[in-house]
């Protein structure tokens, strides 16, 4: 259960239910981000290239 594992470290003052909440909404946040970035590069580079 590394979900379980992540979240009490990143988030040992809360609740069970709370850490695993947050965590998941944390690897949500950094998926999107990582996403937008990749969109924004490939437009980057599709323009440098004309």
């Amino acid at each position: 259960m590394p979900l379980k594992f992540l979240s009490k470290k990143l988030f040992p003052g809360d609740a069970g239910w709370q850490n695993r909440k947050q965590f998941k909404t944390l690897v949500w946040v950094v998926f999107v981000a990582v996403c937008f970035g990749c969109v924004i590069g490939g437009i980057m580079l599709y323009y440098a290239k004309k």
